[in-house]
């Protein structure tokens, strides 16, 4: 992968974040890493590749977020502009861990920013696989697909007081721990209502299609977008161009080059 796509500034997809989230008013809940009693200490995150596998399945599910069939979004977001971020803010909307059982079926949207200097890159495959906490954090468990992310956390973590916002402050903490040159970090948890998720979509799939992850739209140079493909019935990345919808897609006619 090219430096190029390494050190992406993603300043038109955060600016609009931040209208979106500030529009919802008092739907928000804010909390900060330096906060008394933030981050639980029944909470250890263990370091990258450190922890134990943790399977929560059957009885032992508490809670669910982003299962297939919800919208669910997980995205890293990059800037050079560090106004644009609020350092060690969680900011969490719609139903909490302890506010649902495992019949519920919620959507999710997790959003990680970071701050860094111009000169400095990232890795872009671990700065994506840091957000997946994967064996970081017993009792619970994601599972991913590209822009996608199906988590589960168990009754004993919920019942001992894990939270959004306690994810979250994990979600920092693992940041903070992984990449040295990140000099502020903020992360956005929303649970519902369906359509605030959905509001999210766009972003996450501008970001995909960013930074390459989207197999057939591309950004050409008049700012629009791309696609190598005109079959958008049997398409299975239409969910991502369905929610570019507030972007122009401009598709390729055929026999062009």
């Amino acid at each position: 992968m090219s430096e190029d796509r390494q050190t992406l500034d993603y300043q038109v997809q955060i600016r609009r974040l931040n209208e979106i989230i500030d529009s919802w008013g008092a739907a928000v809940h804010s909390f900060r890493l330096d906060d008394p009693g933030s981050f639980s200490e029944e909470i250890k995150l263990s370091a990258r590749g450190a922890g134990a596998p943790s399977v929560v399945v059957g009885d032992a599910v508490g809670a669910e977020l982003g299962r297939p069939g919800c919208d669910s979004h997980a995205v890293v977001l990059t800037t050079t502009n560090l106004e644009l971020v609020s350092d060690g803010l969680v900011r969490c909307v719609g139903p909490d861990f302890d506010e649902v059982g495992p019949q519920d079926h919620l959507p999710l949207a997790q959003i990680v920013v970071l701050a860094h200097e111009p000169e400095q890159v990232f890795d872009p495959f671990e700065l994506d696989s840091t957000q997946y906490l994967a064996n970081r954090l017993q009792g619970y468990m994601a599972r991913t697909v590209p822009g996608r992310l199906w988590v589960r956390a168990s009754r004993e973590i919920i019942e001992n007081g894990f939270r959004l916002r306690t994810l979250g402050f994990a979600l920092l903490a693992a940041y903070l721990m992984d990449f040295s040159q990140a000099l502020k970090a903020e992360v956005i948890l929303v649970t519902g209502p369906p359509e605030k998720v959905k509001e999210l979509g766009p972003i996450a799939a501008e970001a995909r299609v960013l930074s390459g992850q989207h197999r057939k739209l591309t950004l050409i140079e008049n700012g629009t977008y791309e696609c190598e493909d005109l079959n958008c019935e049997d398409c299975d990345e239409r969910d991502t161009c369905d929610s570019l919808r507030d972007v122009y897609v401009r598709y390729r006619k055929r026999g062009r080059g």
